[in-house]
């Protein structure tokens, strides 16, 4: 653990738009991650690969080079994947079960339910906390029985400026005040989990 960091996170949620009252919507960079994958997804990947059964359902958020529809999509029986980047929806690739669409998470989510949500950087473009809190609701909400939301630590960290990274410790309370339970699916990978069995 890094307290110095620890610090920066609170010091800057604390400084955060507590509510934008829809006028700042969340900003992405137009960057596209077509010919890369960082870091906190590979782990995302090699921590939920032992985990995936052929009935499970994933939403995985900012869809980059799809490789996560190319790496599992033979293993479960939907993909659903978000980004808000033409060029990375331009270049998904047909598959049978991987349906990529451009759609804003702080505004829209299909409606699921899903066994696994993945996303990688949850508030590092939040407009506002407000917001931010809307969709760990609605994330929550579209959980399936015995189904999990992961993260990584790096994008969970990492922010924009004008938005704010989370610590582990308030990421985790974040769930159990949703009625999520928390286990860590590798060192760095981070999941709420909806109590129940997968059916």
């Amino acid at each position: 653990m890094n307290p110095r960091g620890d610090l920066r996170r609170w010091w800057r949620w604390l400084r955060a738009t507590s509510d934008c009252g829809g006028t700042a919507p969340a900003r992405y960079r137009d960057a596209s991650w077509n010919d890369e994958v960082t870091p906190d997804q590979l782990q995302i990947e090699d921590a939920i690969a032992p985990h995936l059964r052929h009935d499970d359902v994933v939403l995985h958020v900012g869809i980059g080079s799809s490789r996560i529809a190319r790496r599992f999509g033979s293993t479960v029986a939907q993909i659903d994947g978000i980004t808000v980047v033409e060029r990375e929806l331009l270049a998904a690739p047909e598959m049978a079960n991987y349906r990529p669409m451009r759609v804003d998470k702080y505004r829209a989510l299909p409606a699921g339910p899903y066994t696994w949500i993945l996303d990688n950087n949850p508030s590092s473009f939040a407009c506002c906390r407000r917001h931010f809190g809307e969709l760990l609701d609605a994330y929550a909400a579209r959980l399936a029985p015995g189904g999990r939301l992961v993260t990584e630590l790096r994008g969970l960290a990492y922010a924009e400026p004008y938005a704010f990274g989370l610590s582990p410790a308030r990421f985790q309370r974040m769930g159990r005040v949703r009625g999520l339970r928390v286990e860590w699916l590798a060192d760095t990978v981070l999941a709420w989990r909806r109590p129940g069995q997968a059916a």
